[in-house]
């Protein structure tokens, strides 16, 4: 998802100021580089995406029902910091070389087990990248990722994960673009999106799926991934990583 969404957003910043009409420059256009517009109006694309697996019998409502076996999982970051409020996490996923620069996702995640009908919520309360040591304000991320289980005649389960994700950024030039350009924009970033949505979509039901077997096999417990990270019991330092 993260790798995806950064690419694109940084593709949009420089297709901004690709398709900004010659015939209409200012000053501040030519002579500030692209991060810099920070007045831009905002731009929200959204996209979705949803995959689905076969899982053996064996625990899984007790699984993903299990805080402490499956957020981890669930989360998919690399470094997991607890938050103040019940079932909420201050997230790093895995840094994207993008050029010459090092782009981190910084996530404040929430996951709902609320529900009465075999699913779980896991929501991006707010979303910011981070290049190098400076937090980006002009972007945000938003979305949710359902996860839903249903027992079958077999013994086994049908899982399936639905993901809904909102890309919020300031395009420089994005209002001054033909309206032929701004559509074209939209679509391939639309487009973009879905994909972004459906690969992490994928990767989720294959996670829980790894997770799953290493949780429900005799004598085994929470299956830590190569993709997921440490977790960290303190309190996360919120001023230092989202806005």
């Amino acid at each position: 998802m993260a790798a995806l969404l950064l690419l694109q957003l940084y593709a949009g910043l420089l297709s901004g100021g690709r398709h900004a009409p010659a015939t209409r420059p200012t000053t501040r256009a030519r002579t500030l580089p692209p991060l810099a517009l920070a007045s831009s109006p905002r731009t929200k694309v959204e996209g979705r995406g949803h995959a689905r697996c076969k899982l053996p019998p064996g625990p899984l409502a007790t699984y993903l029902m299990d805080s402490g076996a499956s957020d981890a999982t669930l989360l998919s970051a690399v470094l997991v910091r607890d938050s103040s409020t019940k079932g909420a996490y201050e997230c790093e996923l895995a840094p994207i070389q993008f050029l010459s620069l090092q782009i981190t996702p910084l996530m404040h995640m929430h996951i709902d087990r609320a529900s009465d009908n075999n699913e779980v919520h896991v929501r991006i309360i707010q979303g910011n990248v981070r290049i190098g040591s400076k937090v980006q304000r002009a972007t945000s991320i938003g979305g949710i990722n359902t996860i839903r289980w249903v027992h079958r005649a077999d013994d086994g389960w049908d899982l399936e994960c639905k993901i809904d994700l909102e890309l919020s950024l300031e395009v420089p030039g994005f209002e001054a673009m033909p309206s032929l350009a701004r559509r074209a924009w939209i679509a391939s970033s639309r487009s973009v999106m879905g994909v972004a949505a459906g690969s992490a979509a994928r990767k989720l039901v294959r996670n829980v799926e790894l997770s799953y077997a290493g949780y429900g096999a005799p004598g085994g417990g929470p299956v830590l991934l190569p993709s997921e990270g440490r977790r960290d019991s303190g309190q996360a330092d919120t001023s230092s990583t989202l806005s």
